[in-house]
């Protein structure tokens, strides 16, 4: 696994949205969790408009095994909600169905798969499904070619989540956080041979995920 030389999620959000800048669009970084910036999952959101939820956003994190993710995040709203929750409804404006539609149609998965056969096992290719309020998670790794399902090691087709969270009970009362993840190694000390730059994460990672990140 490649690895990448920064303190922490705050420092690496602060240089991919440096580098994005070469770009049309201009991104505004924002903290998951204000209160402990150092510690955060950040968010790189094509628009200054808060809430963001209905904009499809890049993420970096910093994971507890001391590895980086950095990757897409798109949210579905709830379909019913209480008036003074507006915000949290999902309605046309959200790019969650579009997102949806192109894994239904195999071109998220096609975009993936080109990653993976130019990284090979230099990065870890995650996709996350959360419904929080159900505890409900559907965690994929991309191993050997193949989907698999990290709690029962089952392989899965992406193209069958869209179907996995319609036909979830009740999901329109339900919010739903869709996650797609690289990961590397956290560089300390001296530079290595292994790393991968921030303008690769965002040539290569990020910028084919481009068109939904709006």
């Amino acid at each position: 696994m490649y690895g990448i030389k920064f303190e922490n999620a705050k420092e690496l959000a602060e240089r991919l949205q440096e580098t994005l800048k070469s770009s049309n669009k201009k991104y505004t970084i924002r903290p998951f969790n204000r209160f402990n910036v150092e510690k955060s999952l950040w968010w790189l959101v094509p628009s200054k408009v808060f809430p963001a939820y209905r904009f499809g956003k890049y993420m970096v994190d910093e994971n507890k095994d001391g590895t980086f993710s950095v990757g897409v995040h798109i949210e579905k709203g709830v379909g019913k909600a209480i008036d003074y929750k507006k915000d949290l409804m999902l309605d046309d404006t959200w790019v969650w169905h579009e997102f949806i539609k192109t894994i239904e149609q195999g071109e998220v998965e096609n975009i993936l798969r080109h990653i993976n056969q130019s990284y090979k096992k230099n990065i870890q290719i995650n996709v996350r499904v959360d419904i929080p309020k159900a505890d409900e998670q559907l965690n994929l790794i991309l191993q050997d070619g193949h989907w698999k399902n990290q709690s029962t090691q089952e392989s899965v087709q992406l193209m069958t989540i869209p179907n996995w969270i319609e036909n979830f009970p009740q999901i329109e009362w339900f919010w739903v956080d869709f996650y797609i993840t690289f990961s590397f190694r956290k560089v300390n000390g001296e530079s290595e041979q292994e790393e991968i730059s921030d303008y690769e994460i965002v040539r290569d990672l990020l910028e084919p995920f481009e068109q939904w990140i709006k």
